[in-house]
């Protein structure tokens, strides 16, 4: 998602971006700034739809976006925590996110979820 905004509020622009907003384009910006953000933004998406994620992880991510705690989810995969987070690690880096509820919200608006 990107925001088109005339807000210059630093911790309203973060809380905003915690939601999974992906890029903010201020209301004053060239008309040329926006439509680059927002083809960047789309090839980002079609690049995020390209990737495969591999089956467990596609799992680890559908139960994060169910709300699961790593040990909850550990213990339905029967997996150890510990691996857990590194599926969590992984799908955060490969998604772009800064967290687990910035992946999964990536990954809803790529399509993958």
């Amino acid at each position: 998602m990107v925001v088109n905004t005339g807000v210059d509020d630093a911790g309203l622009l973060e809380a905003v971006r915690n939601f999974g907003v992906a890029a903010i384009c201020f209301k004053n910006a060239e008309p040329a700034t926006l439509i680059e953000t927002i083809r960047a933004r789309v090839q980002g998406i079609r690049a995020l739809e390209l990737k495969a994620l591999p089956p467990r992880q596609l799992q680890v991510l559908r139960l994060m976006a169910e709300g699961m705690s790593n040990k909850q989810i550990a213990q339905k995969l029967t997996i150890s925590p510990s691996t857990v987070k590194i599926h969590v690690a992984r799908l955060t880096e490969e998604l772009g996110a800064i967290n687990r509820t910035d992946a999964v919200a990536r990954a809803k608006s790529a399509w993958i979820l």
